[in-house]
């Protein structure tokens, strides 16, 4: 009885293997178009992984902070603003935007690529059992999922590059902005100092 058993379990994987070969090389180059999608992604998912989006939200809070807590003191102060002074306070409020974009591009294009893996492995499984729907065509989809994943990848590329520019800024403009959050502190000792021997 087993043997009979193996003997038609044998046949079944041998035929089932023939059968899908068979449909494989029927849809083979929307079988290797779609591989080659998944490997775009694969790309895009890795120009992802290579943004610290932990440390861009940090970023973005110490942005909100620090400009709030600049015009709170300036307002308290009184203080008048030179040129150059009010020229690296408004180059450094205008970071906040672009670090906000990086983080929202972030995490919908992390989102899209689950999706679009899942809806590949859908038409994957749809032009090998031809289910797809009647007013489709493989070559359709496939250029509609080209298209998206393009876009992806396209997107991660310039979030990448506008995180390296945003950040130099950064970087060359956080050690003024140090300093200036302690110049305001200590006028505003000297002040309370000053109000209380009057």
């Amino acid at each position: 009885m087993k043997i009979v058993f193996m003997k038609y379990l044998i046949v079944g994987i041998i035929f089932s293997t023939f059968f899908y070969s068979c449909k494989f090389e029927k849809h083979e180059k929307e079988i290797s178009g779609i591989n080659l999608l998944r490997i775009q992604l694969s790309s895009t998912d890795s120009l992802l992984k290579n943004v610290d989006v932990a440390l861009v939200e940090r970023i973005v809070i110490d942005l909100q902070n620090n400009s709030k807590l600049i015009q709170i003191n300036i307002n308290k102060i009184g203080d008048t603003l030179d040129f150059k002074t009010a020229s690296f306070l408004n180059s450094y409020r205008l970071l906040l935007p672009f670090f906000v974009k990086v983080a929202n591009d972030h995490n919908k294009i992390a989102v899209a690529i689950d999706s679009t893996k899942l809806n590949l492995n859908n038409l994957e499984h749809d032009i090998l059992n031809n289910s797809l729907a009647q007013n489709l065509t493989p070559d359709a989809c496939l250029l509609l999922e080209q298209e998206q994943v393009k876009a992806m990848y396209d997107c991660a590329v310039t979030l990448r590059s506008t995180l390296d520019e945003v950040s130099k800024t950064l970087d060359s403009l956080s050690p003024q902005i140090a300093l200036y959050i302690k110049g305001q502190n200590q006028k505003l000792e000297r002040k309370a100092i000053e109000l209380e021997k009057k």
